[in-house]
């Protein structure tokens, strides 16, 4: 069995992330999030594991604490195979699901379609946190992601500004005026609508 603790102080970091290293170490990777509330990566974990049981995220298999670092260990993605949804676009910041190019920009949608139909409301949803393959797609980053059916409101407004833009452009006006109706009306409204969009589009 691999001792992480161990690794972690030879290892380089592969990727980046604001608070946060990811390292590959046996096969595996290793993010390391510094000075991370445990409670809170847990949640997030739990969350990734309802999303990669639907296999729509890396399988989680460890959460432990280093120090002040919590260190979640999770099946690597294969970079020869899933292609980051920005690797075509000049902006090194983070875009929005509505500014990929069509192709990109509904494979995204029915990824995110999915994860709603997995009961998964995603609320940071933009091109940093999720991967194109050419027979699935994945989302990583779920610390700002909750339970459809128990998400506050401003997770599903967030569900509704990244899909609102998308529905419109893929002229699919019927659920576009569905959702911009539910968002008048109230977050029980935007789950039902959210859930209408996981059937018709995941």
């Amino acid at each position: 069995m691999t001792n992480y603790i161990t690794a972690l102080k030879t290892a380089k970091p592969v990727a980046f992330g604001g608070f946060s290293e990811l390292f590959i170490i046996d096969g595996k990777a290793v993010k390391v999030l510094a000075d991370g509330c445990y409670q809170d990566v847990l949640q997030e974990c739990l969350m990734q594991k309802q999303a990669a049981d639907a296999g729509l995220a890396p399988q989680v298999h460890n959460v432990f604490q280093n120090g002040d670092d919590v260190v979640v260990v999770m099946d690597a993605i294969d970079t020869t195979t899933f292609q980051h949804a920005e690797d075509d676009n000049d902006d090194l910041a983070p875009t929005l699901l509505g500014e990929l190019n069509d192709v990109d920009m509904i494979k995204g949608v029915k990824l995110y379609a999915k994860l709603l139909k997995a009961g998964i409301v995603h609320a940071d949803y933009h091109t940093g946190n999720f991967f194109f393959g050419p027979t699935n797609s994945i989302a990583i980053d779920f610390g700002i992601a909750s339970q459809l059916g128990t998400a506050c409101e401003k997770h599903l407004k967030r569900a509704v500004q990244f899909l609102l833009p998308c529905l419109e452009r893929m002229n699919l006006s019927y659920l576009a005026d569905d959702l911009i109706n539910a968002y008048q009306t109230g977050p029980d409204a935007i789950r039902a609508s959210l859930q209408h969009i996981a059937l018709e589009v995941a």
